[in-house]
């Protein structure tokens, strides 16, 4: 039986545009907490550790942080990344798409020998199929019994084999489109 390959072990390309969107992801929660925690800790105003942090930094002669810029660069940083991830998302699905189509070519020749190979297996059992109904149509149309005649009758499973308007009739003629076929079973002909 042949598999199809997951996508992302068929490509490689696609395998690594993958992994990048999940390191994009991972940086973009990271500043997703670094804003929260800046934005709790503007809410609740600086610790007594904070203040203590502050008076010895102005006591060295150091700047004192500004939680609000930091604050509004973590903003800015996070929607940065929101941004990127959604324009590589976009390219991710693009890609995707992309690489879909070519494993569907290489696919391709396999679909075609398959499809072939159930018109050729569905024509032949419609033709035998017309014939048995014929049969079993001649008897019960005298209103005769079959008496163990068609015990395996395929109607349920195949319709009226000379059902024109039949999904499989649709089928038939659209493998005969396609060239699996040359011409419709004899009772999809009339």
């Amino acid at each position: 039986m042949i598999k199809v390959p997951d996508i992302y072990e068929y490509s490689g390309g696609l395998r690594a545009k993958a992994e990048r969107q999940q390191e994009i992801a991972s940086q973009r929660a990271a500043a997703e907490q670094k804003a929260i925690e800046l934005q709790n800790r503007l809410a609740s105003g600086l610790s007594k550790e904070d203040r203590d942090a502050n008076a010895a930094r102005a006591l060295r002669g150091e700047s004192i942080p500004d939680i609000e810029a930091g604050l509004k660069a973590a903003i800015r940083d996070l929607r940065a990344l929101q941004d990127a991830e959604a324009i590589h998302a976009r390219q991710l699905d693009d890609l995707r798409l992309e690489e879909g189509r070519r494993l569907c070519d290489d696919f391709r020749p396999h679909s075609e020998k398959y499809s072939a190979e159930i018109a050729v297996a569905l024509y032949d059992a419609l033709e035998a199929w017309t014939k048995l109904f014929a049969i079993k149509r001649g008897f019960l149309n005298q209103g005769l019994g079959l008496y163990g005649l068609c015990e395996i009758d395929p109607q349920e499973l195949l319709g009226v084999p000379t059902d024109r308007s039949s999904t499989l009739a649709d089928f038939m003629r659209r493998c005969v489109h396609k060239g699996y076929i040359k011409k419709l079973p004899e009772g999809l002909r009339k």
